[in-house]
């Protein structure tokens, strides 16, 4: 049996994980994603750091580019559509960070067979 800390560290994150999936076109914090797996922001930062191997904010980053990636592959809503139900508040934000982790532009994701 596993100790009680890491099971409720486990729990917690896993949680979080959730939460995140369901709601990542929302605007979502570190506080409020840190509430919902009920840890202080600071001591939930430490943790998803050490359990995911990623900060929270890039987690949440690649997140919203792979649902952005599905959703240019498989639907035919505008690029702004999709940036905005992937939770990007900016076009720039959403093309600057696409671009960084994919490495071509939404519409260039798009484009390629």
């Amino acid at each position: 049996m596993r100790k009680p800390v890491v099971a409720r560290q486990d729990r917690g994150t896993k949680r979080a994980r959730a939460f995140m999936d369901e709601h990542f076109s929302e605007p979502l914090t570190l506080a409020k994603v840190a509430r919902v797996a009920g840890f202080a922001p600071d001591y939930f930062s430490k943790l998803w750091k050490r359990e995911e191997g990623t900060t929270f904010e890039l987690y949440l980053q690649s997140l919203r580019v792979e649902r952005g990636k599905q959703m240019l592959r498989g639907t035919s809503l505008s690029v702004e559509g999709i940036r905005k139900l992937c939770g990007f508040r900016t076009r720039n934000y959403f093309h600057q960070v696409f671009k960084a982790k994919v490495g071509v532009t939404p519409t260039r994701y798009r484009e390629k067979p």
